[in-house]
């Protein structure tokens, strides 16, 4: 079940990165950057007292699964909610200072999914000075957070197709936690444990990225309106 829960952080991660792009200028990345680079660094005293398997012990009862699967339907609706209000207001403008505001909200996975990666990283480095861990986990986060944001926003220029991507990542969350749910229905008489792997996650990734620049060049093809026997498939 772990290699689900991983799944789910790099999905937080990612939405997280998408929400910066909508700002403007390239200093919203760095404020969104820069303010989960700062809360790793501030929660390592908490993340140094817990056990290395701190997620492993969450994941074995089933009663806290079900709260992480209906934060994770919560925090998914409300994300394609506000996805849609958004394209709405491109296309229909209007002064709606509350969905300005939440959808630049930052949400609670993003929280789960630093300490996660931090928790791991002092796992990984034993020996090594825990301030210093914790600069270089907040220094990575840092980067990786700027970079992701920076890719979406210069291979998805308009916010319309950024407000689609994020409502496709929300959807997925939403998927994820049917899942978490149907596996712990009282009806599912098979076992529910899911071996983690280092291989089933990057095949998820290169699975995912894969299609997402294929559909990344068909938008390009339809919109240079050229092989035009593939328009009426895009």
């Amino acid at each position: 079940m772990e290699s689900l829960l991983q799944v789910i952080l790099i999905l937080s991660v990612i939405k997280f990165a998408c929400k910066a792009t909508f700002y403007k200028s390239y200093s919203g990345i760095l404020i969104f950057a820069g303010l989960a680079g700062i809360f790793a660094y501030l929660i390592h005293p908490f993340v140094i007292r817990q056990n290395g398997d701190f997620y492993s012990v969450i994941l074995s009862k089933s009663n806290r699964v079900t709260d992480i699967a209906v934060l994770i339907t919560i925090e998914a609706i409300s994300g394609i909610l506000i996805s849609v209000a958004m394209l709405q207001n491109l296309f229909i403008p209007k002064k709606r200072i509350w969905v300005r505001i939440l959808k630049l909200t930052p949400g609670v996975l993003i929280a789960g999914a630093i300490f996660y990666f931090e928790l791991k990283a002092f796992y990984f480095s034993p020996g090594l000075n825990f301030k210093l861990t914790a600069l270089i986990t907040s220094l990575s986060l840092f980067v990786a957070i700027f970079l992701i944001s920076v890719y979406i926003k210069k291979n998805l220029r308009t916010e319309g197709s950024r407000y689609e991507f994020k409502f496709l990542l929300n959807a997925f969350l939403l998927i994820i936690a049917i899942i978490l749910n149907a596996g712990l229905a009282s009806y599912n008489r098979s076992s529910y444990n899911i071996e983690s792997g280092f291989e089933k996650l990057a095949s998820f990734i290169f699975i995912a990225v894969t299609i997402s620049a294929l559909g990344y060049f068909l938008n390009k093809i339809k919109q240079k309106k050229q092989y035009k026997f593939l328009q009426k498939w895009i």
